[in-house]
């Protein structure tokens, strides 16, 4: 501005004064910043678009990192050998529930194989370290000194100039141990079994070591010790209370080849190793915690709960389910552990990268940051192995309440091919007093006798088989009502993979398609023709020039046209007469062997919420496409951006 200004003729000067100036000078800027204003915004949706980045990314919310608890609890150990490729980054692991901080500290480049113990005394056998008093080849103490370095190369140089001083000094028995303590560098010196024993050594090297404090360190609650697992060479030294732990990153190699870590469960793991003492009333030792980018915890999921070899769309469906899982359990363990989830089927099935292949990155890749939502908030979604027939409502499962999860409503699933999948159909026949005997071993003791009926009183939805409330009997007349999927589940668990069963004295009958249907499928039945859904099928009659359409809501006519539009509560179908396949559903008999024994007929493994694993590949061999599966089994629902429905 004021270069323009200087180009002003004097007659222009004299006629505008300085408040005219300042009035405009203000303006111009307002100008500039609405310009700019705009400009950045068009460059953001237009960028913001084709790089699918969403709003709460612009806002800037960090990445998640999942943390599992690789041992934890009572499973806990007081040594942990870790090995890589190419040597180690040793760093600091600040641990939120949602985001994660590795710090780069230390980098070891001359073995590929450490351990990390607690500060305990360590024997050493057979390549294992156990706690030892009498044997110890690690010890608990330590000289401490009192200064503290601002860097990884200082701290190194100090290491180097006492251990030089040691040497000369005819000590080669001790050496210095670059150490991180409450967030900053220090060096220790040497290992001890006793304080006594240290501090003898403190009074010795005061005359070689004259420009140090010297002070015993003693082993607290919360550090641990990196050693080479060669040579038991203390390699670093970390404490920084609960403020931060020990954390193990590998090296990648020259050439920018990735490189794991190999744990001594035998599994590979990508991202980090963390390691955080844990100590209560029962067990004293170090949870090993592996942190992982989310989309890597998803590869590292996807291969361990379905077949890595399973179809493209079926991967896809899948790692947004786990994705989902993942970030609705965050909690899960936080609290107690300090952790996300486990490795388990508790939490889900994570091995790290051994199976990981190009069609599990594909599908992850391809659905980065994909979650299931529901009212524009993320849904709680679980799976199962099977679910036969139908699913079962979360509330009828677990007794959640309906209204909060509607989306885990029961559906029906006619595209489950249950009789060719693992454990997914079954027949058990047992006696009565086998029975009896094993249910009153189940807590249900007031049974007495011999069970002399079984009743299924309600079923988990209309339509649904999965058994929500039964009556048994025993023959003195006592009487046990099982109410609850899950518990009804549970109950019979030694005979039953899931609540979705029949059960008779004698016989029994039961059902099966002869043809698998998928969502928006045209069949034929009883009533005429209709479609599939995955919350019932809706029926049409022709009469003259009216079509007749039952839904859940009633009968609703609409005008004679070559096919009828339905609009259902998870999607929109058509009902067109000239795209009808046949589904027939037969009644079956199913015979004891002993007509005095109960025979039981089940579909399904598992306990019967939200999506099948199996039913995701019966859905890709009949051609849906993966956000279709999903939507099938959990109607309602909108496949999102995680960040753009979550907050943290």
């Amino acid at each position: 501005m004021s270069s323009k200004g200087k180009k002003k003729n004097e007659h222009e000067k004299r006629k505008i004064d300085r408040r005219t100036i300042i009035i405009r000078v203000v303006a111009c800027i307002l100008a500039g910043l609405m310009l700019i204003s705009v400009l950045y915004t068009l460059i953001y949706f237009v960028f913001a678009e084709d790089s699918g980045v969403s709003a709460s990314e612009a806002n800037g919310l960090d990445d998640i990192s999942i943390a599992v608890g690789i041992l934890y609890g009572t499973s806990v150990d007081v040594a942990y050998t870790v090995t890589t490729t190419n040597g180690f980054t040793v760093g600091s692991e600040e641990m939120g529930k949602y985001v994660k901080t590795f710090s780069e500290l230390w980098s070891i480049d001359d073995t590929s194989k450490v351990t990390v113990l607690g500060e305990y005394n360590y024997g050493y056998s057979s390549s294992k370290y156990y706690l030892s008093d009498t044997s110890a080849v690690v010890g608990a103490y330590h000289i401490g000194i009192s200064n503290v370095y601002s860097s990884a190369s200082a701290t190194e140089t100090a290491v180097a100039a006492i251990n030089a001083l040691l040497s000369a000094a005819g000590r080669g028995d001790i050496y210095a141990i670059p150490s991180y303590v409450n967030g900053e560098y220090t060096v220790r010196i040497g290992s001890y079994t006793t304080s006594d024993a240290a501090l003898l050594d403190v009074s010795a090297l005061k005359a070689v070591l004259t420009g140090y404090t010297l002070s015993v360190v003693s082993p607290t609650t919360t550090g641990v010790t990196l050693v080479n697992h060669t040579s038991n060479e203390i390699l670093f030294e970390y404490d920084c209370g609960t403020d931060s732990y020990l954390a193990l990153d590998a090296v990648d190699g020259d050439d920018g080849t990735e490189a794991y870590l190999l744990a001594h469960t035998k599994y590979i793991y990508d991202g980090v190793f963390v390691f955080e003492r844990y100590i209560t009333s029962e067990v004293d030792g170090i949870e090993m915690i592996n942190v992982v980018p989310l989309e890597d915890y998803v590869k590292g999921v996807l291969p361990y709960e379905i077949s890595n070899s399973w179809p493209l769309e079926t991967q896809k469906a899948f790692a947004i389910a786990v994705r989902t899982y993942a970030l609705t359990n965050m909690s899960k363990y936080w609290s107690k552990y300090g952790f996300n989830v486990d490795p388990t089927s508790s939490s889900q099935v994570y091995r790290g990268v051994t199976r990981v292949n190009s069609r599990v990155i594909e599908a992850v890749e391809a659905t980065a940051g994909m979650v299931l939502s529901y009212n524009s908030a993320i849904a709680e979604v679980y799976y199962c192995s099977s679910m036969g027939n139908c699913s079962a409502a979360v509330s009828c499962v677990w007794g959640s309440n309906a209204s909060k999860y509607p989306w885990l409503c029961g559906v029906e699933t006619p595209w489950e091919d249950y009789l060719n999948h693992t454990y997914a159909f079954w027949t058990v026949e047992v006696s009565p007093s086998e029975l009896s005997a094993y249910l009153i071993s189940r807590g249900y003791t007031t049974l007495t006798s011999d069970i002399a009926s079984v009743t299924i009183d309600e079923t988990a939805g209309d339509g649904l088989t999965y058994i929500y409330k039964m009556t048994i009997k025993d023959t003195s007349g006592n009487t046990v009502v099982i109410e609850s999927t899950s518990k009804v589940r549970s109950a019979f668990s030694k005979y039953v993979n899931s609540a979705n069963f029949v059960i008779g004295k004698g016989s029994v009958e039961y059902t099966e398609y002869t043809t698998l249907v998928a969502p928006g499928q045209n069949v034929s039945g009883s009533d005429g023709w209709g479609v599939i859904t995955s919350i019932g099928t809706f029926f049409s009659s022709l009469f003259g020039d009216e079509t007749y359409v039952q839904t859940a809501g009633g009968v609703y006519s609409v005008s004679s046209a070559e096919s009828v539009t339905v609009l259902t509560a998870d999607s929109t179908y058509t009902l067109d007469p000239d795209s009808v396949s046949d589904s027939t559903i037969v009644t079956k008999t199913a015979t004891a062997t002993d007509s005095s024994n109960f025979i039981i007929v089940g579909k399904g493994y598992g306990h019967g919420v939200g999506v099948s694993q199996y039913g995701l590949y019966d859905l890709a061999t009949l051609g849906v496409s993966y956000d279709d599966m999903l939507y099938a089994y959990c109607p309602g629902t909108e496949i999102v951006q995680y960040k753009s429905v979550m907050s943290y």
